[in-house]
């Protein structure tokens, strides 16, 4: 590397630029020794001295400046304005870029010299920031009531019957219904020529509803799961009593060493009055959770990966038979469930 003296672009170090302002304010700039290493190229030329110093009292440091190859800077977001914009985007994580730039502008409106901000300068500060772009979701508006919120933390933090923080999770059931259709498995994503559309040979319009009644274990050595698969109607009281009696027909009568704890959400089918009585009766336990909180079901991210393994067969979906047939397959070979019981919250 070549010596700062030899004007190729290297800087002087830190403590080499520090020591030289001080050496001028305190008037040693001609002290025998000072010339004396000046000769020698060890200590900076008068000069550059002078720009340090000048540095110092201007900006108030005399750190070297970044090289930039004598291109004009490219005026990004900093500063408060960097601030403003990563609060903006933890309230609203939805927001366009004009909606950005619109706020941004409000909160400089007293300023006038403020600048309106190109897409790409708002992009490369959200990369600086480590923001990125994803698929979002929604909270609902009820979840945020103060009742809801207090269940939610009653359900995590609190023992039986409030709460499952005194449950062994290789003990807990859980169970919900979900939807779908052959037309649910298309992709929604594709690739093609600028200006053309990407279209492919499948489904286009809507079938028939096929509804997945589905329970699983978090125990991770025996990942026991129940389903049911139909394509008439929903899920009715009869039916889902059936469906609680085969899960306690194999699980057996509830005893101190053999207790399930079933999971939940709050809908009428599952707070049913003789719903409750049979699980009860057998031995076992309910706690529900909070409402408007799927997060905190192991069973929706299942529901969420058995999505996408649709997704990759969607060639060979045509007919609602045989979006049933692969949906029995892909949940019969899943290997275990107790990775999605610890991202929820359950501790092992």
């Amino acid at each position: 590397m070549h010596h700062p003296s030899e004007c190729r672009g290297n800087p002087y170090s830190q403590d080499t630029r520090e020591m030289a302002v001080q050496n001028r304010l305190n008037g040693n700039d001609n002290h025998q020794n000072t010339i004396q290493l000046q000769q020698q190229h060890l200590y900076p030329h008068p000069d550059t001295v002078t720009r340090f110093t000048n540095r110092q009292q201007q900006v108030g440091h005399s750190r070297a400046y970044r090289h930039t190859g004598n291109v004009r800077s490219v005026r990004e977001i900093q500063g408060n304005n960097l601030i403003l914009l990563s609060l903006y985007r933890v309230a609203l994580p939805k927001a366009t870029h004009a909606e950005v730039n619109a706020f941004l502008y409000e909160m400089n409106s007293h300023d006038p010299h403020y600048q309106i901000y190109s897409p790409s300068q708002i992009c490369r500060a959200e990369q600086r920031i480590h923001l990125t772009k994803k698929r979002t979701s929604t909270t609902a508006y009820q979840a945020l009531e103060p009742r809801n919120v207090q269940w939610r933390e009653n359900y995590w933090n609190m023992n039986y019957p409030f709460g499952i923080a005194d449950i062994d999770p290789r003990k807990v059931i859980d169970l919900d219904e979900a939807a779908g259709s052959v037309d649910g498995a298309n992709r929604s994503r594709g690739t093609c020529l600028i200006g053309n559309r990407a279209r492919e040979v499948g489904p286009y319009s809507k079938s028939e509803k096929v509804t997945l009644l589905m329970a699983v274990s978090g125990d991770p050595m025996n990942p026991d799961r129940w389903f049911e698969i139909w394509n008439e109607g929903g899920t009715t009281i009869a039916r889902f009593y059936a469906f609680m009696e085969r899960i306690i027909g194999d699980i057996g009568q509830g005893t101190h060493g053999n207790r399930f704890c079933f999971t939940m959400d709050n809908l009428d089918s599952h707070t049913n009055g003789a719903v409750q009585a049979l699980i009860f009766n057998a031995g076992h336990r309910i706690v529900f959770r909070a409402p408007y909180h799927p997060v905190d079901g192991a069973i929706e991210y299942i529901f969420n990966v058995v999505q996408c393994a649709l997704c990759i067969r969607l060639r060979d979906i045509k007919t609602t038979d045989d979006y049933i047939r692969h949906l029995r397959q892909i949940i019969t070979n899943m290997p275990a469930f107790s990775p999605f019981f610890e991202h929820v919250g359950f501790i092992y």
